[in-house]
């Protein structure tokens, strides 16, 4: 069960150049991870830099024309996660401060060319595991 909505970013990046898929070298992910890392700063500032006062909820929503298992979903958004929830929104990313609800993709083909990560924060109301 979630509380209210804190806030809603829209990252624009696509996660696709952060994926373990791609089998880029080390470098080139470290680069697209810093990428994704600064593109979610920038729409946290954007947005006014909201704060949570407590723990979260996080939905995490793909806009890009192709869907991404969930577990490639989840770890090419690492940068994005990092961007907002260490010392920004959260002071740490950690379970105690950030909990994930099921991610929700929306593939559609006029997300080809500005594919985005959509980051909804709830206020956590139950130290319960999400269904």
């Amino acid at each position: 069960m979630t509380g209210a909505l804190i806030t809603r970013l829209v990252v624009h990046f696509d996660i696709g150049a952060t994926s373990q898929n791609r089998r880029q070298h080390w470098s080139k992910l470290g680069a697209a991870n810093r990428k994704a890392k600064r593109a979610a700063w920038e729409a946290w500032i954007l947005a006014g830099q909201p704060r949570a006062d407590g723990p979260v909820d996080v939905r995490l929503i793909s806009c890009r024309s192709r869907t991404m298992d969930e577990g490639n979903f989840v770890g090419a958004c690492k940068g994005v996660v990092d961007g907002l929830f260490t010392g920004c929104i959260t002071p740490d990313d950690a379970p105690e401060w950030v909990r994930f609800l099921p991610v929700e993709q929306r593939p559609h083909k006029s997300h080809r060319h500005d594919p985005t990560v959509i980051v909804e924060v709830f206020e956590r109301i139950s130290n319960a595991a999400p269904c």
